[in-house]
């Protein structure tokens, strides 16, 4: 919809956090993240490509503005914070012919493409999702339309993941 919800009792009530969305205020949320060492910090990306981000989750109002940004012009399929840093934050695309996974380290404010170089990028294909090790930042692995690719160097170079794992969209 047009504005961010939040709920503190299990969607029994629902208050609105935040004002109207800046711009292409018509393109519905497609995914959320909120950073477990955090709960203020909450990203929510949209089908128009946008991420907008606030770091008052939790005492946000219908006045607050969130601030937004747009890595690229295509579908936000989602968005995930660093299990253990608040300002990490990475985001994926499902829209073929735009970068494919973005990372952020000031807490969704500005992004960084990682779809990797040469013969270590990820191809052309949808990307769905995207989990951090909780252990190592720099292992990431992506679910994308032909399976599962891992990096283990931060995004700078993908790999299929090959222990067995079908090559069916993930």
């Amino acid at each position: 919809g047009r504005f961010p919800w939040r709920t503190s009792n299990q969607a029994t009530t629902w208050s609105q956090a935040g004002a109207a969305w800046t711009s292409s205020s018509t393109s519905a949320g497609s995914a959320i993240a909120i950073a477990k060492t955090d709960s203020n910090y909450v990203l929510v990306g949209r089908g128009s490509g946008h991420i907008n981000k606030t770091t008052t989750g939790l005492t946000s109002t219908s006045l607050t503005t969130w601030s937004e940004s747009r890595p690229a012009l295509g579908y936000v399929s989602w968005v995930e914070f660093s299990p253990v840093d608040k300002n990490i934050a990475y985001a994926t695309y499902s829209t073929f012919g735009v970068g494919k996974v973005w990372k952020s380290t000031d807490a969704g404010s500005t992004w960084t493409q990682i779809d990797g170089s040469g013969g270590g990028a990820l191809p052309d294909i949808p990307v769905h999702s995207i989990q951090i090790s909780p252990t190592d930042g720099q292992r990431l692995a992506v679910g994308t339309d032909l399976g599962v690719f891992t990096s283990t160097n931060g995004g700078g170079t993908w790999l299929v993941e090959n222990s067995g794992f079908a090559n069916t969209p993930v």
